[in-house]
């Protein structure tokens, strides 16, 4: 009950604290549940790859895949007839070159990307240089490159001209379309490398 005092103020049992104050379950069940997400921030290293940020249709993808397939093996034909060595001999290597440089040269670049985020610490998932190359990566771009590249080192026999190869076509490609010479130069000397790498060893053991 409210009384009325001498100075015309109500006096009384005072209110209760507010309820935020409370220890009630369920709000502490909720911030148990916001400090076990805190982990999650950092996903793992399959997660982190696995995620599309590209924004690039899957047909699209696949048409530049099929196009960096269809030129790489036809780059590697023509690069082996300018050598004067038999298109027989070469094939495997070129082929093998060119799914390398797409598949393996491709994954080899974003982690490469990665590695050097890691080394000058930079702390953000989605920007950094390792998150520009994931994108190239899902976009297709990636494997075009590591394809072309691939298929002349295939042809060459070794991961150098895979690697020159990758790197000027990247550099002039990304040039002519605006996104930067060094961005073509090293995503395409990366993949190209890995790319003839295979080739050259398929081609030896063929």
């Amino acid at each position: 009950m409210w009384s009325g005092g001498a100075d015309g103020q109500r006096s009384g049992p005072q209110p209760s604290p507010p309820l935020i104050s409370r220890p009630y379950p369920c709000y502490n069940g909720a911030m148990n549940s916001r400090s076990s997400r805190t982990p999650s921030a950092h996903p793992s290293l399959l997660a982190w790859l696995a995620t599309n940020t590209s924004g690039v249709p899957r047909a699209q993808v696949r048409r530049v895949v099929a196009l960096g397939l269809i030129l790489g093996v036809l780059l590697g034909l023509l690069s082996g007839l300018l050598t004067g060595t038999a298109i027989e001999t070469r094939v495997f290597g070129i082929v093998g070159g060119v799914l390398g440089g797409a598949t393996l040269g491709a994954l080899g670049a974003v982690l490469m990307a990665r590695l050097l985020d890691w080394a000058v610490r930079w702390s953000d998932p989605l920007l950094g240089y390792s998150g520009l190359m994931r994108m190239l990566l899902h976009a297709g771009e990636l494997s075009l490159l590591g394809a072309l590249g691939g298929g002349i080192g295939g042809a060459f026999g070794g991961p150098v001209s895979g690697a020159v190869a990758g790197g000027l076509i990247g550099g002039l490609l990304y040039r002519m379309r605006g996104l930067g010479v060094v961005l073509g130069l090293t995503s395409g000397l990366i993949a190209g490398a890995i790319g003839g790498l295979i080739g050259g060893a398929i081609d030896h053991l063929s």
